[in-house]
């Protein structure tokens, strides 16, 4: 199988705060076409879409956006909007801690007469995310004062100065939770349940980030996962009926590891 060409489109994702999507950094794959390398009639035109199947909007979320200043303390005089012009500093670069791309937790494949297939996948601990299970909640960042002296407009808060990382998640992240086959009239064909389970109990510890500017202090205190993993525990198999859709059957792997964590299939 080769692929003879390939259309790419902006990566998007969904801004929950405004209701709007939005163009990302990036470019993800729009379309393929599939070839066999032998005849042109059996090439295979693949259109993907990344459409949250429940909301119609898109599925891409990002797990940090790009973060292009800070409030520095400023006592001084003026307006409202002249405070402000003094309290903002603009950064050339991106000062995010994290990493700035989109991921999707809803893939669908559409083959040009063949039906298509959803995947879902997790995306725990991203930019929007107040809190992700386990154990994930964004670090708070903080702003004190070395004496009782105003310090102007600097607050605390997630993703800001002095911009401490996150607890490291990204091992939760991306693992394939189904699979959904539909056929070419839209009835659900078959579908596959995957589960997974941390491989040990990471050890967390903390590290500090802090800066001083002036008589106010910036910091935060950030979890680290150390020994962090996961494992690939069962599969669900479930078949329907591919005029009807009514169920008919099921399978289940269930997938057991030893001391040196290879897997042992179980039916």
């Amino acid at each position: 199988m080769a692929v003879l060409a390939k259309s790419a489109m902006n990566n998007q994702y969904h801004d929950p705060q405004a209701g709007i999507t939005l163009n990302g950094g990036g470019v993800r794959v729009a379309q393929l076409r599939i070839s066999d390398g032998e005849n042109p009639n059996n090439d295979q035109l693949r259109t993907i879409e990344y459409i949250d199947p429940v909301s119609g909007k898109s599925s891409g979320a990002p797990i940090s956006l790009p973060l292009m200043a800070f409030v520095q303390p400023y006592t001084g005089s003026g307006t409202t909007e002249t405070l402000w012009r003094n309290s903002i500093v603009a950064s050339d670069e991106g000062l995010s801690p994290e990493i700035e791309h989109i991921q999707y937790n809803h893939v669908r494949v559409r083959i040009n007469g063949n039906g298509n297939t959803l995947y879902s996948y997790n995306r725990p601990a991203m930019y929007y995310d107040g809190s992700s299970a386990p154990d994930w909640q964004p670090t708070r960042n903080f702003v004190a004062r070395s004496n009782c002296s105003t310090i102007g407009f600097p607050v605390g808060g997630n993703n800001i100065f002095p911009f401490s990382p996150n607890k490291n998640f990204s091992f939760e992240r991306g693992f394939l939770l189904s699979e959904t086959v539909f056929n070419q009239g839209g009835q659900k064909v078959l579908e596959k349940k995957n589960s997974y389970i941390r491989s040990s109990s990471p050890v967390l510890q903390y590290g500090l980030k802090m800066e001083q500017i002036g008589t106010a202090t910036y910091y935060g205190k950030y979890p680290i996962l150390i020994g962090q993993g996961k494992q690939f525990v069962r599969q669900s198999v479930l078949s329907y009926d591919n005029s009807s859709g009514v169920f008919q059957d099921s399978t289940a792997i269930q997938y057991v590891y030893g001391s040196h964590f290879i897997a042992y299939r179980q039916r």
